[in-house]
């Protein structure tokens, strides 16, 4: 039958409990649950950071994300999943508008077609103050500092349906779940401002927001959440229409929190509300899945099922049709003091070690991780601790953030970007 097609979905701040086929009470979310329902493992996963910049660099390398804390992905030498699958003879594409994830940082690297929504800069022959004032005024000008998951899926849709016989790898990934939600589609541009006012808000003042507002945020953030399920139906229709062959996997880069520990957004924290997403594969191989999955194991799976790829030895992931068993997981974050932050799931406990900071929580008594059990003598705490620490002994873990000391260099349309989202 020859290698299958692949195709990749990330869903920007896709918290586990927001979809149908992992919480009852989550949003209206039938293409999603539709596509669990016909999958190889339709689970939770953890994922590798709390934010996008460390997260997705790993998922697509299968490294951890401490490599990216400090540097950016065209920084390193690590093969990503899509040069990895060029190099056997995938033709591979990528669509989405994340700033951090466009060319710039290298993430065009081993695609064929490569739509990062940089457009303006990259064509304007202007002078870099009129760059800046067209580019501020072409935001403004925007209802959304992303394109929509409708404009996405089009252009995915349209790249697929011009493909031949070559086996395909696709990257798409969405935003809308992202900050500022929309509190009222239907307002068209009138919601813009009244959105980025409240979302804003959250973030920088998350004590001032009332428990009505907090409820307005969630409310849009679900309702963001069901506008990309509907969007996303056309492209699995248009995957099934080209081929009958194909491996999918459906998740999130990190999660998003709504106070449940003092913020909003996703902060460099690792509770469950930002490190927790839904987690889909669907893969012609017998898989066995372990308890618990780290998107670390997306590239190593994938690789796996494809003639001609040898898997190395040097990822951090495993692959999940390999009949596996792991104790635990890891997840890492960089806060704003320098210090890295370790997190450590098994399938019933956490612990997350920052400087002399220690927690453990025991997931299957207190979910929301409310109660610190760390030196209380529980017994899942020598086993995590050691886990832990054999982690930092063995890689080279340090905080830091390359974005915030870099911003001021990169050109106008970039910083403003970035400041649109919250990145800055």
């Amino acid at each position: 039958m020859g290698n299958p097609d692949i195709v990749l979905v990330t869903i920007d701040s896709l918290r586990a409990d927001s979809v149908g086929f992992l919480d009852d009470s989550a949003p209206a979310t039938p293409t999603m649950d539709a596509v669990a329902a016909e999958s190889t493992i339709a689970t939770a996963a953890t994922a590798p950071s709390s934010h996008t910049r460390a997260s997705v660099p790993a998922i697509l390398t299968s490294k951890y994300a401490h490599n990216f804390f400090t540097n950016f992905l065209n920084d390193t030498e690590f093969s990503t999943v899509t040069e990895r699958l060029a190099d056997v003879g995938y033709e591979t594409a990528a669509f989405h508008s994340n700033p951090l994830l466009s060319r710039h940082f290298g993430y065009d690297r081993g695609f064929d077609t490569f739509s990062d929504g940089l457009r303006f800069v990259e064509n304007s022959r202007l002078p870099e103050p009129a760059t800046r004032l067209y580019s501020k005024a072409i935001r403004l000008l925007r209802r959304f500092p992303y394109q929509p998951a409708e404009a996405i899926t089009e252009q995915a849709v349209d790249w697929l349906s011009e493909r031949g016989d070559a086996p395909v790898f696709l990257w798409v990934h969405y935003m809308d779940p992202h900050g500022p939600y929309a509190l009222d589609r239907d307002r068209g541009y009138r919601d813009k401002f009244r959105s980025e006012r409240l979302w804003r808000k959250a973030v920088t003042e998350p004590e001032a927001v009332t428990k009505s507002e907090c409820r307005r945020l969630r409310d849009s953030y679900d309702a963001e959440v069901e506008h990309t399920d509907r969007h996303l139906s056309p492209l699995f229709e248009a995957v099934d229409a080209h081929t009958d062959n194909a491996t999918v996997v459906l998740t999130g880069d990190h999660g998003e929190e709504f106070r449940e520990h003092g913020t909003f957004s996703h902060h460099p924290k690792l509770y469950e509300e930002v490190t927790r997403v839904p987690f889909v594969l669907d893969t012609p191989r017998a898989v066995t899945p372990p308890e618990p999955i780290s998107l670390l194991d997306v590239v190593p799976t994938l690789l796996a099922g494809v003639d001609g790829v040898a898997v190395p030895d040097s990822l951090a992931g495993i692959d999940l049709a390999a009949d596996p068993s792991r104790e635990h997981v890891i997840a890492e974050t960089n806060p704003e003091d320098g210090e890295v932050m370790v997190g450590v799931r098994s399938a019933t406990h956490k612990y997350i070690v920052h400087g002399a900071d220690r927690e453990l929580y025991d997931l299957t008594t207190d979910p929301g991780e409310q109660e610190n059990l760390a030196g209380t003598g529980h017994e899942a705490e020598s086993e995590l601790r050691d886990a832990t620490a054999a982690h930092l002994n063995s890689h080279d873990v340090g905080g830091g953030d390359k974005l915030a000391s870099t911003a001021e260099g990169m050109d106008s349309e970039m910083q403003g970007r970035l400041e649109d989202l919250g990145y800055l």
